[in-house]
């Protein structure tokens, strides 16, 4: 090939790795261009620690190879040889890390001075791709950059120089991993029957941390939002049989569902898959304290998660599916007021909260609550708290009926 034809082809080889695949192709053609390129991985060297070195000499024995370097900090890069020179892929990582992953690492390193969090935003910046992929994009480059076709193997350097994990995790038998699972899915769904959102949750953790894609260190955002996924099932079945109604248990869960698939960081979905349980438990508990009928608890979720909203009884009737009269009826005797005088009281409730915590206008404040009428909603406030909005406001509490 003419030098200035793989220039070219080197560059837009190089280019549409970076737009595909978010990470970077370098050629490494002298000992000083590889010294950079390990300077560049070591982003904690303020620290004292080398986070990925490759060899700075090329070695033409190795030509047909294509080896994988993977450092005790979990970042890789891909070494490999073309008839442009060298090329080194990466760095990159194939795993997200949770806090507590970052702790676990930087303490089996020994680094003891670095911050769990600045480790993280450095290690989160690297792009995110799995070892088969980055053996494939070499494997792809090489084909592209070398007229003549030889074959290439693969060898893997790990510069931890620590056991695999999964002749460890090998061990174990298919029986004892399906059981231990098996009861704690077990006791989680009876803590959730209960009501009791601190021990479901302190066994959704026993659960997942059965999973054998976590037992190692670091796990990927497609395995969290599938294990979310595992536990949003086994936690609407575990709502189902608690008797909650499945119009309360939908809402529940299609609430976390669409932030869970959006969402970009492995913490945050831990989080919300908590907050999802906290959730369901709150309602469950409220049905088992208050023993609602089924058609009451779901009007009651509606008044108290869609407050704002124009609510309109009748076409909530028929989507439960009885008639508005006797929704009412029932409403009336399980809970001693109309649904209307709860609405009402629900939404002067979250009217009161926003007087105290917020600058907005009483008619903004109204029109949150879904009282468009400013002058009805103040009504409707005197009436129950026995001061007007702004008199309340300057108060900063209620001088009765609180």
């Amino acid at each position: 090939m003419a030098n200035e034809a793989i220039k070219e082809k080197v560059s837009v080889t190089f280019d549409l790795i970076e737009m595909l695949y978010h990470v970077n192709c370098r050629l490494i053609g002298t000992p000083a261009e590889a010294k950079e390129y390990n300077d560049s991985c070591n982003f904690l060297k303020a620290y004292g620690v080398k986070v990925l070195t490759i060899p700075e000499n090329q070695k033409e024995a190795d030509s047909q190879e294509i080896t994988l370097y993977s450092s005790s900090f979990l970042v890789r890069s891909v070494l490999f040889y073309t008839d442009a020179g060298r090329i080194v892929l990466g760095p990159f990582c194939s795993v997200s890390l949770k806090q507590s992953d970052g702790k676990k690492l930087l303490e089996k390193n020994d680094v003891r001075k670095m911050p769990v969090a600045v480790f993280l935003h450095f290690f989160n910046l690297l792009p995110v791709i799995s070892e088969e992929t980055a053996l494939r994009i070499a494997e792809s480059v090489r084909s592209v950059l070398s007229e003549t076709r030889t074959v290439s193997y693969v060898r893997k350097v790990d510069l931890a120089g620590s056991e695999d994990e999964e002749q460890e995790e090998s061990v174990r038998t298919g029986i004892q991993t399906i059981e231990k699972r098996y009861f704690y899915e077990q006791s989680f769904m009876s803590d959730v029957r209960d009501g009791n959102a601190r021990k479901a949750i302190l066994n959704l953790h026993n659960m997942e941390s059965d999973v054998r894609y976590l037992k190692r260190i670091g796990t990927t955002l497609e395995n969290e939002k599938n294990g979310a996924s595992i536990a949003r099932t086994t936690l609407r079945l575990a709502a189902v049989q608690a008797g909650l109604p499945a119009f309360v248990i939908d809402q529940v869960a299609a609430k976390y569902a669409s932030k869970i698939r959006n969402e970009r960081s492995v913490d945050a979905i831990l989080q919300l898959k908590e907050a999802m349980v906290r959730d369901m438990c709150r309602e469950v508990l409220a049905f088992r304290q208050h023993r609602y009928s089924q058609n009451v608890q779901t009007l009651l979720y509606i008044f108290r998660h869609q407050y704002y909203k124009e609510l309109s009884l009748g076409m909530i009737a028929d989507e439960i599916g009885i008639s508005k009269a006797y929704l009412i009826t029932k409403f009336r005797e399980e809970t001693g007021v109309t649904p209307w005088k709860y609405l009402t009281d629900v939404r002067l409730a979250h009217a009161a909260a926003y007087l105290r915590g917020s600058r907005k206008t009483v008619q903004e404040i109204a029109q949150m609550v879904g009282i468009d009428d400013a002058n009805y909603f103040t009504k409707l406030f005197r009436k129950k708290y026995g001061c007007s909005p702004v008199t309340y406001r300057e108060n900063g509490e209620t001088p009765q009926n609180t």
